[in-house]
């Protein structure tokens, strides 16, 4: 055995204790990463689990109605679907795609309050859901409509009353007539053979006269019994003439107007637009246009406005612009623009309408009082006849007076009655003048009543100017 060297021996050592330390330090520094690493791991487990639990808590995951919405979701997102459900749910809702919760039930809410508010005292309107609110609805509707098919058969049955009470009256006037004309012929014979008695036998004088008088006067008592009859008859027919005239009233309530219709059927449609305030229409040749007709331009979009109140100033129907016709051709027609809206721009397929101008009929108006085309304040004759020249210029026809076949009625400014004291009203120029202008409102009034009994439009001036697009043109 050869002996031990203590310097290798020492030497063996230090390696060993050098390269156990190094093993430590190496051990330690992996220790603290680990370590360092799964703290970082619990904490981001602990904040995704605290995140998902504000979302979705952990008994919620076994909810059968989330693993219903599992099974329909077939592999999307849960989340995914639940959100597009509530968004479907919000448009179904309010009609509008994005829909809150909150704003589809403040929808929900206004819509219940609103059913509520409108359909008045005797019908109640569920609050517990829109579906129960809308099947009372639906039903209601359903009785309303029944209502109006039974008094629609009461007005029907009221009617074939009327006709059987005038077919009666005739038929006993008729035979009122017959009997009268047979105690005539009655009454003819007997005056002819009194006097053949009176010729032949003088004397029985006495005795034929006393027979011709009795006859006569019960001639004369079935004479007043029948047109006592008659009267009561007609009286009768009167009344039933009232009757008829009441469900006729009602009958008219229940239909509906007419004007909007008349007014917003466009005439024309701008088939092109070419720049520097040039526009075309599809009219052309052969459909009654002509150079200077002006029409005015409304967007396709939002239409031509309804009539509204057409004897006010409000809500007057402006278009985006007026043009002119300056040419004629085969298909269509070139228009330079009048006037235009600021912030707006003619369109292809944008809607024209002139009220007098239809290419396949001549509709008749009523021009009626003072116009003051200028706005100076001063309404006169004048100008009313330039509006009737329009009307005949542009193929229309002007009427004489109002009755179911005037199409329209243009009324011009309203008469204002003079103020004047007592004193004043002693002279006689201002008592005509106050009389006069009294006698003008009356006249103007009536017109326009009896335009609305007959259903006709009624269109004050500025509201006419702007339907033929002449507005601007009449203020030149």
């Amino acid at each position: 055995m050869p002996p031990i060297n203590p310097q290798a021996s020492r030497g063996g050592l230090i390696t060993t204790v050098v390269v156990m330390t190094i093993l430590f330090l190496t051990a330690f520094v992996f220790a603290i990463t680990f370590n360092a690493k799964l703290n970082k791991s619990e904490k981001d487990l602990a904040d995704l689990k605290q995140k998902y639990s504000d979302v979705a808590p952990d008994v919620m995951l076994t909810d059968p109605a989330v693993e219903a919405v599992r099974r329909e979701a077939a592999g999307a997102p849960v989340l995914q679907v639940v959100m597009k459900q509530r968004d479907d749910l919000g448009k179904l809702i309010t009609g509008k795609s994005g829909t809150s919760f909150a704003a589809a039930q403040q929808a929900a809410t206004s819509a219940l309050d609103g059913a509520a508010r409108q359909v008045g005292a005797g019908v109640t309107v569920p609050r517990d859901g829109l579906t129960s609110a809308v099947s009372a609805l639906a039903g209601q509707v359903a009785t309303e409509n029944t209502t109006i098919a039974g008094l629609r058969k009461d007005l029907k049955a009221a009617n074939d009353k009327v006709a059987q009470t005038v077919a009666d009256r005739e038929a006993q006037i008729a035979a009122v007539n017959k009997q009268m004309e047979g105690v005539r012929g009655e009454q003819t014979a007997s005056v002819s053979k009194w006097s053949q008695d009176v010729a032949n036998l003088q004397g029985t004088l006495t005795q034929i006269q006393t027979s011709t008088d009795t006859e006569r006067k019960t001639a004369a008592d079935a004479v007043t019994k029948k047109d006592a009859e008659i009267a009561a008859k007609q009286k009768e027919i009167e009344r039933l003439n009232a009757t008829v005239a009441g469900l006729t009233d009602k009958m008219n309530k229940l239909r509906q107007p007419t004007e909007n219709a008349a007014v917003r059927q466009p005439k024309a449609v701008i088939s092109r637009v070419i720049g520097n305030n040039l526009v075309y229409i599809n009219r052309g040749e052969g459909e009654q246009i002509t150079p200077g007709m002006t029409f005015e331009v409304y967007d396709r979009g939002t239409g031509i406005p309804p009539l509204g109140d057409a004897t006010t100033n409000e809500n007057l129907p402006v278009g985006k612009a007026s043009i002119e016709v300056l040419r004629v051709g085969a298909t269509s027609s070139e228009c330079r623009v009048i006037k235009s809206q600021p912030g707006t721009a003619i369109s292809e397929g944008d809607l024209c309408q002139n009220l007098i101008y239809d290419p396949n009929t001549k509709s008749n108006f009523l021009v009626y009082g003072n116009f003051d085309l200028d706005q100076n304040g001063v309404p006169t004759p004048q100008d009313a006849e330039v509006i009737k020249r329009l009307i005949t210029q542009w193929g229309g026809k002007v009427a004489n007076d109002i009755n179911v076949d005037t199409d329209f009625v243009v009324l011009g400014v309203e008469p204002k009655v003079p103020t004047y004291s007592q004193e004043d009203l002693k002279d006689p120029i201002n008592r005509k003048k106050y009389d006069d202008a009294l006698a003008a409102v009356e006249a103007f009034n009536n017109v326009k009543a009896k335009a609305v009994e007959l259903h006709i439009p009624v269109l004050n001036q500025n509201r006419f100017l702007y339907y033929i697009g002449y507005y601007e043109m009449a203020r030149r």
